[in-house]
C-alpha cells in the first residue's frame, strides 16, 4: 500500500463518520422535534418508596428532563465533531 493508498482510506473513513454523526443529529432532531425520547435515553429507575402519585409525578418529570438533557449534549457533541470534521475536509 502506497502513500495514495492510506490518504483514501483515512478520507474514507472521516467520511465514513461523518456520515455517523450527521444520522446521529438528524434522528435526535426529529425525536425532539417530535417530543420523542429514544429507548437508549429512556432513564428506568424508579422510586421504591411508598409515596404519593404526586412524587411519583414529580420523579417522572425530573427522568424526562434528565434524558432531554443527555439527548442535548449528545447533539452538541455531534455538531462540534461535524463542524471539526468539516475542517479537515478543507484542509485535505
Amino acid at each position: 500500500m502506497d502513500y495514495t493508498d492510506v490518504d483514501t482510506f483515512s478520507l474514507k473513513r472521516l467520511m465514513d463518520k461523518q456520515a455517523r454523526y450527521r444520522s446521529h443529529l438528524e434522528f435526535l432532531d426529529t425525536c425532539t422535534h417530535m417530543n420523542i425520547i429514544p429507548k437508549g435515553f429512556q432513564l428506568k429507575w424508579e422510586l421504591q418508596l411508598e409515596a404519593g402519585d404526586e412524587d411519583f409525578e414529580k420523579c417522572r418529570k425530573i427522568k424526562i428532563d434528565a434524558a432531554n438533557q443527555l439527548m442535548g449534549v449528545t447533539r452538541d457533541v455531534c455538531l462540534k465533531k461535524l463542524r471539526v470534521r468539516s475542517i479537515i475536509f478543507i484542509l485535505c
